[in-house]
């Protein structure tokens, strides 16, 4: 029997990993994807107040690019700017960083799991390709429409899930590091251009569910305001990000529910890495404390408020 089971190898259920594995717990990590880092599903822009608060890791083989100037617009070409003396954030390099948080981890790719089995409200363990697996504690790291849902509290409205679009395109660098737009071809949303490596930008937008909108179509449209947006495309990426009210309980017996499965993307701006390595490392350490309310404790305390306070924003 296993300490615990994460189920799902992205920032949240590695992040909990790296704890289990630091004391030489019993665990494993399943994906049903063949490769650690892909699909993208970030952009892997980060403050650097959650990476140095929280001891996100930092090495420079995994970032891409540094943002000391900002820049937020509309489709005016009016700007508000931001300029300090100092790295304020951070791009990920989203698969090197994934890599390198799951080096010497125990993680067995191309495994789907299909159900997590109780007995008298408590997990006994998974059901992962058609087998039993028993465990303590049963991690759930899944995605932001998890089949593993608890109770109506986690569904959530088209009109809170926002979907992103982007394209990493060969454009010249801009004056500033990182530019935001809100515009007509983003309703409810917004336009980001992100520095990546090599000469690259990170260009997309997000839109929420409900709008019906066609992302690839609108962000051409967009680009068509900027043509020094415009330039080879290199790779896209398209994702749901769960831009909704944060769940009040995450925990539930020995099953606890991390990353975009608890909805931990700061909704005023689709962010979601910090939110995610925050709660899965709190799980692994309540795992340790062989105590999961531990893990409810810090979310009511400390992580659902600031989840709240950036969902109002949201709304506003």
């Amino acid at each position: 029997m296993y300490d615990a089971i994460i189920i799902g190898a992205g920032t949240a259920g590695l992040s909990a990993a790296r704890v289990l594995d630091t004391v030489g717990k019993d665990y494993i990590v399943f994906d049903m994807k063949q490769e650690i880092g892909y699909p993208i599903r970030s952009t892997g822009g980060i403050a650097r107040y959650f990476v140095e608060k929280l001891g996100m890791p930092y090495d420079p083989s995994i970032i891409s690019a540094s943002i000391r100037t900002i820049a937020i617009g509309d489709d005016h070409d009016n700007y508000a700017t931001l300029e300090f003396d100092h790295d304020v954030g951070y791009v990920y390099d989203y698969p090197a960083m994934q890599k390198y948080m799951a080096k010497g981890l125990n993680v067995q790719l191309n495994t789907r799991v299909t159900k997590i089995m109780y007995n008298f409200n408590h997990a006994v363990g998974v059901v992962a390709d058609g087998k039993l697996i028993e465990s303590k504690y049963v991690i759930v790291a899944t995605g932001p429409r998890s089949p593993f849902i608890p109770n109506d509290d986690y569904i959530m409205p088209d009109y809170d899930v926002h979907v992103g679009y982007e394209e990493t395109r060969y454009v010249s660098k801009p004056e500033y590091d990182l530019y935001l737009w809100f515009s007509k071809y983003a309703p409810k949303g917004y336009v980001w251009d992100f520095p990546d490596s090599g000469g690259k930008r990170r260009i997309g937008l997000g839109i929420p569910l409900s709008e019906h909108q066609d992302l690839k179509k609108n962000l051409a449209e967009f680009t068509k305001l900027h043509p020094r947006l415009d330039g080879k495309v290199d790779h896209t990426i398209a994702h749901q990000i769960p831009t909704a009210r944060p769940p009040k309980h995450v925990v539930f017996h020995n099953v606890m529910y991390v990353g975009d499965a608890a909805r931990t993307c700061f909704a005023s701006t689709g962010g979601g890495l910090q939110g995610a390595f925050w709660s899965g490392k709190v799980a692994g350490i309540s795992v340790l404390m062989n105590n999961p309310l531990h893990y409810q404790d810090v979310w009511n305390r400390d992580i659902y408020p600031l989840l709240m306070r950036h969902y109002r924003i949201k709304k506003m």
